[in-house]
């Protein structure tokens, strides 16, 4: 956690037009050995997934709006339907293919974006993993907490813990906050 003060510091103090800022008082709360089995080790050995893992329901429908919300704000991504040079049926690997040339996605290995699927698809379904990542995050936030900073689908789960909080009015933000891109 240490190394990651002094860039959260030199952010605040960018922030606040080179304000004096202090070295942040900070916590972190970490999820990623939740969605492994019991002594795995992180980032090593994750299975190497193909289209041919993508689970139909769940999984098929999140990654086809991952691929309609990402058409709609990359003009490099068909949208699906479209009509191309290629054929762009509504499937599983028209839609990895369409996500690899965008933005967002642009440099992920399938394999990883089909893991961050599937992490994804656990998270909003398991309701132990869930409760176990949004009580990790509440544990680091104390009363005095101002800032909370989260990335990927730890975005999700502060949000989500944040909500949990009573009085935190987090239902006047609900409108304006989209779920519907997650990088892990």
């Amino acid at each position: 956690m240490k190394e990651w003060q002094p860039a959260l510091a030199d952010g605040l103090r960018r922030a606040w037009a080179d304000a004096a800022v202090p070295e942040p008082d900070m916590a972190m709360a970490f999820d990623g050995d939740l969605f492994r089995p019991a002594g795995e080790p992180l980032a090593v050995g994750d299975p190497v997934f193909g289209a041919a893992d993508v689970e139909e329901g769940f999984e098929r429908e999140l990654l086809l709006e991952w691929w309609r919300a990402a058409s709609e704000t990359d003009p490099a991504v068909a949208r699906p339907g479209a009509d191309t040079l290629a054929a762009t049926p509504r499937s599983v690997q028209a839609a990895l293919r369409a996500l690899s040339g965008s933005r967002f996605f642009a440099g992920i290995a399938l394999r990883a974006m089909v893991f961050d699927l599937k992490q994804v698809h656990r998270y909003l379904v398991d309701t132990n993993v869930r409760a176990r990542a949004r009580g990790r995050v509440l544990e680091a936030i104390g009363g005095d907490t101002r800032v909370v900073v989260a990335h990927s689908l730890g975005s999700v789960v502060a949000y989500e813990a944040l909500c949990a909080r009573p009085g935190h009015g987090c239902g006047r933000w609900s409108r304006s906050v989209r779920l519907s891109a997650f990088r892990t």
